[in-house]
């Protein structure tokens, strides 16, 4: 997120008073509630321009990129713009100096500033970012770095998961809380939601800024100027700005000046990998274990058993059915290949199962399912058990009831 300030400065004649030059003017414009500050100052013919972030802590760093709108008149900077400078701490410091012509006639800058959170430093390589929720949860990647449809330009590294609103978002690394938005309501793929995404952005010590995007109305639970750790919870996840769905968009940058930025790549930490680029449609999940297990294809303990889908999601999930529901198997997928699944359904006291399907599931696929219907079994009240079979070997099962 890139903020703006604007200093279109005209200054009336000054005077020459007693045969010198007099304190003659001085202004400050600041950004927003939290910003930055610009204080322009004249004594004779000279005026100088201070910077200043305007925070209530110093650890807060801004770059910033001064540039003329047009010709300045009756004046000259003695630095060629535009200029971009990094602005630490709350203290002013004179970035620009500039000298009148003609003391006697008006005088105008045709200054403007921009800024934005961060600085261009090197960002750490491969530095493990931590995932951006609690540890043994999981989420799936619904978008990817350079993905479709959002995923570009400023945002090319971005990563979004699947997740429900009310989710705890936590820091995926430690730094200081730069900005907080959790006002806005609402959302959509709609030009009026572009510019109203709820968010937590935090500044490392790398210059680097992470975005935590589409939090919930009134879900922050951290203020600007907080130190924060990897793993605190700092918002809850909604849908609220440019979004259509609930998740969480999270991404890192660094400034170029006080106008654009880069994304950057990042990798996390995962049950699989020390260091991990995250792809869609992955699911993704790090119980905080030092060591790496093998990836599973198939979420056998995040199966759940439905009476239909409507919109792509599992509805009236349940584990007690009556005879005459509709009974539908929703088993997510993780894959880096095509396999074979099998889908088995036994019936307490009866050692063969009474249902046997069996289908080719291909890389792409987020989910496998399974219609059955249980009114056409003989007396089908009673405990069941599904079982799960990849490439012909038994990975896990689930229960369910059906009553009489």
């Amino acid at each position: 997120m890139k903020f703006r300030g604007l200093l279109y400065l005209f200054i009336s004649v000054m005077f020459f008073i007693r045969g010198s030059y007099a304190s003659d003017y001085r202004e400050e414009f600041c950004s927003g509630h939290a910003g930055i500050c610009v204080l322009m100052e004249q004594n004779g013919n000279n005026v100088d321009v201070y910077l200043g972030n305007k925070f209530p802590h110093n650890n807060i760093t801004t770059t910033v990129t001064f540039e003329h709108t047009g010709k300045p008149e009756n004046i000259k900077c003695t630095t060629p713009l535009p200029v971009t400078t990094v602005c630490r701490g709350t203290d002013p410091v004179k970035v620009l100096s500039f000298i009148i012509d003609d003391y006697g006639r008006p005088w105008n800058t045709h200054l403007n500033w921009y800024w934005q959170f961060g600085y261009q430093g090197k960002a750490l390589e491969k530095y493990p970012y931590r995932l951006p929720y609690r540890k043994g949860e999981r989420f799936r990647v619904c978008q990817g770095f350079n993905d479709k449809p959002t995923h570009h330009g400023d945002y090319a590294y971005s990563i979004d998961w699947i997740m429900p609103e009310g989710t705890p978002v936590c820091a995926a690394r430690g730094g200081t809380v730069v900005n907080v938005v959790d006002h806005y309501s609402g959302g959509g793929f709609k030009d009026e939601f572009l510019n109203k995404n709820n968010t937590v952005q935090i500044l490392h010590d790398d210059g680097t800024v992470a975005l935590y995007n589409h939090i919930k109305k009134d879900g922050a639970v951290v203020k600007i100027g907080d130190t924060v750790k990897s793993g605190d919870v700092i918002a809850y996840s909604g849908n609220v700005g440019y979004s259509q769905s609930p998740h969480l968009h999270f991404n890192v940058f660094m400034p170029v000046n006080g106008k654009r930025s880069r994304s950057i790549p990042v990798g996390f930490i995962t049950n699989y990998s020390d260091y991990e680029i995250l792809k869609k449609p992955g699911i993704y999940s790090w119980t905080g274990a030092e060591n790496r297990k093998e990836r599973p294809s198939v979420y056998i303990e995040d199966m759940v058993f439905c009476k239909d889908i409507i919109d792509n999601k599992p509805s009236g999930i349940a584990d007690i059915f009556s005879p005459q529901d509709k009974f539908k198997a929703v088993i997510p997928l993780d894959l880096q290949k095509d396999h074979m699944i099998g889908f088995c359904l036994y019936k307490e006291d009866v050692p063969a199962p009474l249902l046997r399907y069996s289908w080719k599931i291909r890389k792409e696929w987020w989910y496998a399912t399974c219609d059955v219907d249980l009114s056409k079994f003989p007396s089908p009240s009673g405990k069941w058990k599904a079982e799960i079979i990849l490439d012909n070997k038994i990975i896990g099962h689930k229960e369910f009831t059906v009553k009489p």
